[in-house]
């Protein structure tokens, strides 16, 4: 069933690093909700529309206790502005650090950007202006080979990506798309490159 609403999403620090928590507000009630959509964005408020399939109760660890929540399922999420608004649930408690269960992918430390003898580098030796040789095949052994497959050719290029969420490498692959100058555009679900 579709409804509209506001996802809001927050950044919080885990065990693993950094990842998003997300409330739904529907008509219906106010939801948490776990969707692969939700590690892409930026922390804020975005109007959605919402294909929900199920809703049910979700219990949680926090801090020694246990919290049980409504939550749903959503087969979908249509993100209806790529600009986040200001997120105005600072205070509350379900949306406290403590107190949210990290998403169960374990994720290392996002990777080291790739440069190159050739392109400028900033202050932490990361490339500022990354290959756009279309026609350059990543090695394999590489690490943007292994973190992002068959779409390092892609990414190298500083083309287009969708990120596939069932790689298990979202977060690893969000953070290095951040780091080198992309951007995702929640309306399309697809990361672009920043042009300057």
């Amino acid at each position: 069933m579709w409804f509209q609403g506001t996802l809001a999403v927050k950044a919080v620090n885990g065990r693993n690093g950094p990842f998003n928590v997300a409330k739904l507000h529907l008509e219906i009630g106010e939801f948490a909700i776990k969707h692969p959509l939700i590690q892409q964005l930026d922390e804020g408020r975005y109007p959605v529309t919402a294909d929900v399939e199920n809703i049910f109760i979700a219990t949680r660890p926090a801090n020694g206790a246990s919290i049980s929540e409504l939550a749903v399922w959503a087969r979908d999420l249509q993100i209806q502005s790529d600009e986040a608004q200001e997120n105005s649930d600072d205070n509350d408690p379900l949306m406290a650090p403590g107190l949210v269960e990290e998403p169960e992918d374990e994720i290392p430390d996002p990777p080291t950007p790739v440069a190159s003898k050739d392109e400028p580098q900033s202050a932490d030796g990361s490339d500022l202006h990354p290959t756009s040789d279309e026609d350059a095949e990543p090695d394999p052994d590489s690490e943007v080979a292994k973190l992002f497959g068959d779409l390092a050719q892609a990414v190298l290029a500083r083309q287009p990506v969708k990120l596939d969420p069932a790689s298990g490498l979202m977060r690893k692959q969000v953070a290095y798309l951040k780091a080198n100058g992309f951007r995702f555009k929640s309306t399309d679900k697809i990361w672009l490159p920043i042009i300057e």
